[in-house]
């Protein structure tokens, strides 16, 4: 079960693969599922930097929230918080190069972790986050 899966059982909507299951016979204890394995991979900001300065078409996309991306965000990236990912996804094209980005790298593994259970197959997170590119001098902008 990924992150969204289990965000959507939390909140009470379940999985619809979960609202098809049968119950179990009585006594018998539920087995945890085990872990899916997805294994992500992450870029440096010095990496990254100097792929967009090669003219690379790689789409960045910032997880954070909206006030956040306002304030500071790497220059060309779009704004799609973690949030939004399950309604808006499919705005994202499958075939091209993402780079999902958060504050500090963990958020956006969750995000490429759920875009990757979908089908993407060329995506990564920007290890240390926006503090890690920040930190380092690279460019950013604000809205």
């Amino acid at each position: 079960m990924g992150f969204f899966d289990r965000l959507k059982d939390t909140l009470g909507k379940k999985p619809e693969e979960e609202q098809r299951s049968a119950p179990r016979p009585t006594g018998v204890p539920a087995a945890e599922p085990e872990p899916e394995g997805i294994e992500v991979a992450e870029v440096t900001p010095a990496e990254f930097e100097a792929e967009l300065a090669n003219g690379s078409k790689v789409m960045v996309v910032d997880v954070r929230q909206q006030w956040d991306y306002r304030a500071r965000h790497i220059p060309g990236a779009i704004l799609m918080p973690l949030n939004s990912l399950p309604a808006r996804y499919t705005e994202l094209p499958p075939d091209r190069d993402i780079v999902l980005y958060c504050y500090h790298g963990i958020t956006s593994l969750d995000g490429a972790a759920f875009l990757m259970e979908r089908g993407f197959k060329r995506v990564r997170s920007l290890s240390g986050g926006f503090t890690q590119w920040a930190v380092e001098g690279r460019p950013t902008t604000a809205d």
